[in-house]
């Protein structure tokens, strides 16, 4: 297992590749079902081969002549002139992304640490109907009931927090019973599936690769699916006036503003993720369908292409290699066992012949599969 440059342009370039197939699936009329499988598996692959971007031996080499080398070669033999000395462009640029990424997990600790304080202060929602509500929902679904409940000292959307021991947070206001019931059950749904270890894994990936706009794209569209469904869970089996009662709720929830501490690793009712888009895909989940007609077999050309990207680092690492001019190519010989072969003709001296012609001498031994004679034509090797 080797690291290299060569390693990490190569795991950059098949993940990028992957998540723009995946987003292409994504907007295609097909199952929430499948399009969740290939997100955790997309999420999955793409932090293996960020988080381990090295050489393996099971990897061939593919050779690319073609406009790679233009752009790969430059940026690894450039140096930028700094306080009088010149400073590999590689290296200065892992120190402005390590830089990044201090900042981005700097930020993102302080807005955890923010939520949790709050948090800690926030009064436990164990009166009125809250607590029978959350245990008829995790009875109906067949989960565990090990959620923490509290009221947020505001007016603010509903989230969802933590890690461990997931903790709901309700908004401090009056809420009718069928509110509350959607509300719970949307984001019980969240913690079941984990979803906020989903979002860590992509503000992990995110910390390291700030700079990649793939990862941003990844990151939204996972939260945008882990919404759709999440509400999909609600709806899946309500009558017609539910679904329309869900409906307003996700509105009047769209109307509060999200918790001051609020980022994309917590999981809120009401996650920007664009509340048309959540409502179509309710229509479309009820059998109202807002979504243009596609046909199911391109989703599944593209699943299969994406599977393909996913598992392509495993096998091949694209290998940058600038073209011969053919004026040089034109004045080489190639020299192989198949039309040449040495003639020892002292002591460690050979002589090379190519298609039975002398060529040159050599005191060395430059590829060991060709064969070697001696003076009296004997093969010794």
């Amino acid at each position: 297992m080797i690291f290299s440059i060569v390693s990490l342009v190569n795991a950059l370039c098949f993940s990028s590749l992957s998540i723009l197939l995946f987003i292409c699936i994504a907007r295609q009329s097909v199952s929430l079902a499948l399009k969740r499988f290939l997100m955790l598996l997309v999420i999955l692959a793409v932090m293996i081969h960020l988080l381990v971007p090295a050489e393996f031996a099971s990897q061939n080499n593919i050779y690319v002549t073609r406009f790679y080398p233009d752009l790969y070669l430059p940026f690894i033999k450039t140096s930028v002139p700094i306080a009088g000395k010149g400073i590999p462009l590689p290296l200065l640029a892992a120190a402005i992304s390590l830089i990044g990424s201090l900042i981005y997990f700097g930020r993102l600790l302080f807005s955890y640490i923010r939520i949790s304080s709050t948090l800690r202060k926030c009064r436990p929602a164990n009166d009125g109907n809250i607590p029978a509500i959350t245990a008829a929902i995790c009875s109906e679904l067949g989960y565990r009931n090990h959620f923490r409940i509290v009221i947020y000292p505001d007016h603010i959307t509903p989230f969802l927090f933590g890690l461990i021991k997931p903790t709901i947070v309700l908004p401090n206001e009056v809420l009718s019973d069928e509110t509350l019931y959607f509300i719970l059950k949307h984001e019980i749904n969240h913690a079941h599936h984990k979803d906020l270890w989903l979002r860590f894994g992509c503000e992990l990936l995110l910390g390291i690769y700030w700079w990649n706009p793939f990862l941003y794209l990844l990151r939204n569209q996972s939260i945008a699916m882990q919404e759709w469904y999440a509400d999909s869970s609600v709806v899946g089996k309500s009558d017609e006036l539910q679904q329309i009662n869900y409906t307003h709720c996700l509105v009047k929830m769209a109307k509060l503003a999200l918790p001051a501490q609020a980022n994309k690793s917590i999981a809120t009712f009401n996650d920007g993720t664009g509340l048309r888009g959540r409502i179509e895909n309710l229509a479309h989940s009820s059998g109202k369908s807002a979504f243009k007609k596609h046909s199911t077999w391109i989703a599944y050309i593209l699943s299969a292409m994406l599977l393909v990207c996913i598992s392509a680092p495993c096998f091949f690492i694209l290998e940058p290699r600038k073209e011969i001019p053919k004026e040089i190519l034109e004045n080489t010989v190639r020299i192989n066992s198949d039309n040449s072969y040495l003639l020892l003709t002292g002591e460690g001296e050979y002589a090379i012949y190519i298609e039975n012609k002398y060529f040159a001498t050599v005191t060395q031994i430059f590829d060991d599969t060709l064969p070697i004679y001696n003076t009296q034509g004997e093969r010794i090797k």
